[in-house]
């Protein structure tokens, strides 16, 4: 799993897939919201089970009413006991083995039900006390490290997520405006050409940024279908990628805007993570 992880670092790292931007960056219409969570062995199907068979209609309760987009549930596969310093840098050394992707709508909904009203919802042949109970009970299997909230830098793909996701965190070299500029012009008809043609098993991505004392920080997420299918890809490979999504730019250009692009990020870390469960709204 260590050299399968490598090789795909090394395959994305080439071309620098990243961020597809708003219609105009600032426009912030949404959250990224990622929990982070440690699961005792024992516990993990109890605690799967929990998730997908209480919060999730819960979740999509919060869709239906406008104030989620989606949500979803993944397993860490690799590396084993991620520390939280793979989704942002602090003094904390806690494990994780679980995580959690909420897009949350920054815009007050219009009638918008109460939380109750929601739960009640999400489980029409409960009692509130019964529901209360099994919320109680189920937070109780979980240990949450830490919860963050990222500014979205963008968003592509349909509703549809791969069956594994690859996260990479990145120290941002230059300021988030200029980065915005620099990939919006860029990298967008990469991502958009590599999941509308069906190239690299690219289902969706996201990416956001947080500012930490040292800077900000971008985040990157892949959902992938094949973990077997992308390896299989070598350089030139993505490289016919990169030069049909840019048709109207000469190889070196393109080579250039690569190069140029790449400059501006660190790469710090990544981790490999198997979807278990998700929701989007349409």
């Amino acid at each position: 799993m260590n050299k399968a992880l490598i090789l795909i670092t090394t395959v994305l790292s080439f071309i620098n897939i990243s961020l597809i931007g708003q219609e105009e960056q600032g426009d912030q219409k949404a959250i990224i919201h990622i929990d982070l969570f440690h699961v005792l062995e024992n516990d993990k199907a109890a605690y799967e089970s929990g998730e997908m068979n209480i919060f999730k209609p819960y979740h999509q309760e919060k869709i239906k009413d406008g104030q989620m987009f989606g949500w979803a549930l993944y397993k860490i596969a690799y590396p084993l006991g991620t520390d939280i310093n793979l989704i942002k840098e602090n003094t904390s050394k806690q494990n994780f083995n679980y995580l959690t992707l909420n897009f949350r709508s920054t815009s007050e909904a219009e009638n918008k039900r109460s939380n109750e009203q929601q739960w009640k919802a999400a489980h029409p042949n409960l009692e509130q006390a019964q529901i209360s109970k099994a919320v109680e009970s189920f937070v109780k299997l979980r240990k949450q490290i830490g919860g963050y909230d990222w500014t979205p830098l963008g968003v592509v793909g349909s509703s549809t997520v791969g069956k594994y996701a690859i996260f990479n965190n990145s120290k941002l070299n230059t300021d988030v405006d200029k980065y915005y500029k620099s990939y919006s012009s860029y990298f967008k008809p990469i991502i958009e050409y590599s999941i509308n043609n069906n190239e690299s098993n690219l289902k969706a991505h996201f990416a956001g940024y947080i500012n930490n004392k040292d800077g900000a920080a971008i985040l990157n997420g892949f959902s992938i279908d094949s973990i077997d299918n992308l390896l299989d890809m070598n350089k030139e490979d993505w490289g016919k990628i990169m030069f049909a999504a840019h048709d109207n730019l000469t190889k070196e250009e393109v080579m250039s805007a690569n190069k140029e692009f790449q400059s501006q990020l660190k790469l710090k870390h990544n981790i490999l993570a198997v979807l278990v469960d998700s929701h989007f709204g349409e």
